[in-house]
């Protein structure tokens, strides 16, 4: 089943407010996230895409919080007198427990992604 990457990048925009170019210069990154995603579907439904897309979204969300993490070591936001700090840390924590959270709801809908020693 194709995933469409164009849908991917704009559930990535819609989730972690990054802009287009900042995805289109990390373009490499969709792309194995949504090839990784496609290696793993066991259905045929389209019904299960808008599932497929958000697994595809979080799995490259969190590989560019982790290639982010070493450019940016804190991000903050101010707005007068309040203000928000968060570390690159704490974005790929976020991003890879979103992942895990949305990889653990689509069980139904793809393989296991995992080595099994069944018999010798």
């Amino acid at each position: 089943m194709k995933i469409s990457t164009q849908a991917v990048k704009e559930q990535l925009i819609a989730l972690t407010e990054r802009d287009e170019s900042e995805l289109e210069a990390k373009a490499a990154v969709i792309d194995s996230a949504v090839s990784f995603v496609e290696k793993l579907v066991k259905t045929e439904s389209e019904d299960d895409m808008p599932r497929l897309i958000m697994l595809a979204a979080a799995r490259a969300n969190y590989s560019l919080a982790l290639l982010n993490r070493d450019e940016s070591g804190i991000s903050s936001f101010t707005a007068g007198d309040v203000s928000f700090t968060k570390s690159a840390s704490d974005m790929v924590d976020s991003a890879r427990a979103f992942y895990e959270s949305t990889l653990g709801e689509s069980t139904d809908i793809i393989r296991e992604n995992g080595f099994v020693f069944r018999t010798v």
